[in-house]
This record gives C-alpha cells, structure tokens and sequence, in this order.
C-alpha cells in the first residue's frame, strides 16, 4: 500500500512539473468550452432570476437605461427593445443554444464559429440590460468566445490563431500577477488572515469555513498565503521551458474550486479555466509542436517591445509629472522651518492691516490647490495664506525622520508666526487639518481670532467610529499600493478624480500633478502613521476660550451618527462654539466644490464677523 502510494505521489510530481503537452486544437477547445459553460450558467441565471428585471430589481431597465454609455438615438431604441421581457428571454435562450453547440462533443468547426461568434456579439448586446450583477467571470467569458471566435476563423492561417491565444495567455497572466501584487498590499494577506475575513461576510460567505478557520488559524494563514504566491508568481509558469506551467494550473484550479465552493462564484470557475489552455500551450518551447508546426511567437516579442517602449513612457511621465508638481503655481513663497523642512507658501487676498490672515490647513492628501474656492471667497475680506506641508508640492522634508503629530502642529505655528505679525488670524483646517489647527491653538504666542474646522478629525473617531476605523484600515492598505505603484510611473493609469475637475481650470493641471505624483501620497503615508500613534493613546482636548465654529458635511452626519456627535463636540470645546451641517457636501465637496465651498465660507465670515466684534468689546472694556 505504501508504495502505491510512493508511486502515486512520484506520478504525480512528474506529471506537474513536466512540459505541458497541450496541442493548439486543444488550447482552443479548451476556451471556447469554458466560455461557452460560463455564458450557459449566466444566460441560465438570468431566466430564472426575472424579478432582477421588475419594478424595484437591480436591473429595471428604467434605472439601468439612464447609466447606459450608449447614447445614440438608435443604439438607445435597439437597447429599448432587447430590454422588453420576450426579447431578453429570446437573446438568452438563443446564448443557451449556442453555448449548447460549442459544447457538443461532434459539432462542426463551422458551427462552433458561429457560436462563439453568437456569443461574443450576445454578451456586448446584453451588458447594458444586465449592468448591475455583471463581474470578472463574464469579462473573461467574453474574452475567450471572442478569441476563439478569431481563431476559428483563421483556418489554417496559424499564425493568427497563435497571436490569439498568446494574447489570452497574456491576459491570464497579467491577471493572476496583478491580483496577487494588489492583495500584497493589504496587511490582512501578508499576514495570512484574509481568509478568515473574506468569508464571514454577508455577500460572499461561508459559516462552516470561517468556523474552521477559527478553529485552525495556522492552516488558514497558510492557505491564505499559499494564495498570494501563487497569484504574484504566476509567471514563472513561463520558466524552465514551461515544466512548471502544469503545477500552476494545477494551483490556480484548486484555487477557483475552493472560491466556487466556498463564496458560491460558481461562474468563476469554467471562465477563468478557459484560459488554462492558451497558458499551457505557450508556456512550452515553441518548437515543441509536434506535428502542428512551429508557434509563431511574434506577438510576444512585439508585446515585450510595446511593454519596454510603455515602461520608458512612464518614466518620462513621471519625470515630466514630478517637474510639473514640483513647480506648483509660480507665486510660492518659502520657508525654512526650524526642523530643517523648507515648505511653499502662498499669500493672496487683500493687504488690508485691519482685516484678518485666514490660515489653511490641509487636509491629508491635499496641497494649496485644494482651498480654490476657499481663496476666491475669502479674499475680499482678508489676507489668505496658504501652505504645503513637508514632503507634499513644492516643500520639502528631510529624508529618513519619523514625525509625530507635534511635527505637524508646529510647522502651522511657525507659518503662523511667520506671516501674521500683529495681526488677527483665523485658523482653518480641513479634515486633518482641522485637528491640527485645534491642537495649534495653545501652541500659539497669541490666540487666534477664531478657529474653523471643515469636516474635521477628531482624535477619538477611531474608537468611536466603527466606519472611520473600517476606513482607516482602507487607507492604510491604499497608500501601501498606490505609493509604490506611482514611484514606478503608473501616474497615468489613475483617473482624473471628480474633484479636479470640480476646480477652477488654472488649479487642475497643478493639482492633477500632484495628485500622480508618488511624493504627496509617501507624505501622506508618513503623515498616517503619525496620527495612528497618535490615536492609540489619543491626547484630551482641552476647553478653549477660542470661538471654534465646527462645519459638517450634511453627508457626513447623515452616513455617520457618531462623527457628527464629534464635530458638535469639538465646537462645545469653546463657550462661543457653533456648530454648522452645510448641506448638499460630502468630506471632499464641502472644499472642492463650487457651491459647498461658498456656503462653508458664508459660515466661516458670519462666525468671524461675531467673533471679532466680541474681541473689540472685550479689548474696550480692558481699556477701560
């Protein structure tokens, strides 16, 4: 018994780490058949689950219609007439026939052209009508009816056939890879509990295997990882000379069952198999064909030269992006600060001694360019000083220093300092900044005039705030990714944000280049980490005779009960605080939208407008 064993244990070995033997008819059959049993299964679920498509489902076409891209007159009529029930239910049974051919075992290749041409053509067709419920399984699907419809219809023209399926394989590789490097930044995969998370959820969970990877911990933290590396080094199924492309497959299949069983993504399955095959076939040496000829391997090469040609794009991107960031607006000021950090700064609004300096403080992530609004409004009632903190545009920090909140708060002091001479300032600060301009307050040689906190953090959120610490953990994850991604030139690949072009045309390309640029997000990486000691052991905030005015965005309060318990905290620090819900805003509108930034601004005036009558009243009563 035990050396059957042995001998079963050895075949199997051999079997994995031998050169795969797939043919180029096979690879194709191979994804044309795992397509065609993915657009049964989905045709399948979508005739039996009609009440998606009724008043009130996910897919009611008078919801769907308006996010259709389609907006051509005609293209909208067609999509108005697949959407009726007969006609839906007519496409699905025909994908279902169709799906039906590709999969018979003695159909023609003529037949199976058509079919998965069929195919192909039925999931662009459909996709509109199905637009919510849609994933990777019917992307994937898509791709490989296509591709072998493409191939097909080459004949005997190898050559193509070749390109087609170098081109899944590709596909498939870059998928594996990237999935595997995404979740490496995610602390929850290196340490090998995602596992166990990913499965209690409501959507895609599994009570009996969360129990088990309660009750095994060690086991789920290896298959957990055991997952990241086989996803990040999936190509290697390219190395020696294919041999370990079979026990990459091998991986991946038990992969895809485990997650067809286990989170019930069953399409997940025979889809991404499809493209088992055209990995199999071009992982072994070209020459190794048999009697099929020898592969074309042309579309490799010239990928590999667009890829190189891509790489020195991006780095030129980079470097032409960081110029671009770096040389901000024109008008910067400077200053060395006492730490060493030299930061940029910019002062704009009127020169009038007699009126107040408005300080801004940046929220996380933001430089000048983000308080636009906040500068157009503001500047006919005061001096508007605006600044980048160390490591963010133009300012600079000193390699290698770890800093803690302190470092933050006395950076706004020195600005303050710096340029407000005798004069009345009113601190302003956003988000982060709102926390760092209230703990600027006794840190000050004079109080401020007043202070205004836009959406402001509060330093106990964390702990009080089960959605802002489900969040913290998202950013931390996001700024592990996206900090090396665009240190490697990925800039371009990031969309431009909403929120740029909600602001005014002369501050988006310095804010866009800001915003690709890999040194603001390392600021902001070094920035997170400071606030996360520092909200472990959070510091009280005291009382403070400083008026406070704390704005709310009406979205904030309304998705997050206990941070708006917080903001109207905050403004019970101060006897003269007032707390304000500006409606229509979210956290980032409330500053980079026109009109949400203007209504925040008309609160900021009011408030100092009353403030600074109660200064003059109780300076007169000195006097007095």
């Amino acid at each position: 018994m035990r050396s059957e064993f042995v001998t079963g244990i050895s075949g199997l070995a051999k079997r994995l780490t031998s050169t795969p033997a797939t043919t180029r008819e096979s690879a194709i059959t191979r994804m044309e058949r795992g397509g065609a049993l993915t657009h049964l299964m989905s045709s399948l679920e979508h005739l039996a689950n009609g009440k998606e498509r009724q008043a009130g489902g996910v897919n009611n076409w008078e919801i769907t219609r308006d996010n259709s891209l389609v907006t051509s007159a005609a293209g909208r009529r067609f999509l108005d007439f697949i959407a009726r029930p007969e006609a839906t239910a007519a496409v699905h049974v025909a994908r279902i026939a169709a799906a039906a051919a590709v999969l018979a075992p003695r159909s023609s290749p003529s037949l199976r052209t058509a079919a998965n041409g069929a195919l192909a053509a039925s999931s662009v067709v459909m996709h509109p009508r199905h637009h919510y419920g849609t994933d990777g399984s019917d992307q994937v699907s898509f791709l490989a009816s296509a591709a072998a419809f493409v191939a097909r219809s080459a004949g005997k023209r190898t050559a193509v056939t070749d390109h087609v399926l170098w081109a899944v394989a590709l596909q498939a590789t870059l998928s594996y890879a990237v999935s595997g490097w995404a979740k490496l930044a995610g602390r929850s995969w290196r340490e090998g509990t995602a596992l166990s998370g990913v499965t209690r959820t409501m959507t895609y969970g599994d009570r009996r295997f969360w129990e088990l990877t309660q009750r095994f911990p060690r086991l789920a933290r290896l298959l957990g990882v055991s997952v990241l590396a086989l996803e990040c080094t999936f190509p290697l199924a390219y190395a020696a000379r294919g041999r370990l492309a079979n026990g990459y497959i091998a991986g991946t299949t038990a992969f895809h069952l485990g997650v067809g069983q286990v989170m019930g993504l069953g399409r997940f399955v025979p889809s991404f198999m499809s493209m088992h095959g055209p990995v199999q076939y071009t992982a072994r040496p070209s020459s190794d064909t048999e009697v099929e000829g020898r592969r074309d391997d042309s579309l490799l090469r010239t990928s590999a030269l667009v890829g190189a040609g891509l790489i020195a794009l991006a780095v030129q991107t980079r470097q032409a992006n960081r110029r671009r960031a770096l040389a901000g607006r024109g008008d910067e000021r400077q200053l060395e600060l006492r730490d060493g950090n030299r930061i940029t700064y910019r002062v704009t609004g009127t020169a009038d001694e007699s009126t107040p300096v408005f300080v801004l403080e940046n929220a996380m992530l933001s430089t000048t360019e983000h308080w636009e609004w906040f500068v157009r409004a503001l500047g006919d009632h005061g001096t508007v000083v605006t600044y980048n903190r160390p490591g963010y545009a133009g300012s600079t920090a000193r390699r290698g220093t770890a800093i803690v909140v302190d470092d933050l708060v006395g950076g706004l002091t020195e600005v303050v300092e710096h340029v407000a001479a005798h004069r009345p300032v009113v601190l302003v600060g956003h988000s982060l900044g709102g926390y760092i301009a209230l703990r600027a307050v006794d840190r000050l040689d004079r109080a401020p005039l007043a202070v205004c906190l836009v959406d402001s953090t509060h330093s106990e959120e964390l702990k009080r705030s089960p959605r802002q610490d489900l969040g913290a953990k998202s950013v931390s994850d996001g700024l592990s990714l996206i900090t090396p991604t665009l240190a490697a030139g990925a800039g371009l690949l990031l969309e431009v944000p909403a929120w740029v072009r909600s602001m005014p045309r002369e501050a988006q390309a310095s804010m866009l280049a800001q915003y690709r640029d890999a040194r603001m997000w390392r600021a902001a990486k070094r920035e997170w980490h400071a606030i996360l000691r520092d909200f472990r052991n959070p510091p009280r905030l005291p009382r403070s005779d400083v008026p406070i005015l704390s704005l709310s965005a009406e979205r904030t309060v309304v998705e997050d009960e206990a941070q708006g318990a917080m903001h109207r905290e905050l403004a019970d620090l101060s006897s003269a605080g007032r707390h304000v819900v500006v409606r229509g805003a979210d956290h980032d509108s409330i500053v980079t939208e026109r009109h949400t930034a203007e209504a925040a601004v008309s609160e900021i005036l009011e408030f100092v407008e009353v403030a600074s009558s109660a200064h003059s009243d109780r300076a007169h009563e000195e006097v007095a």
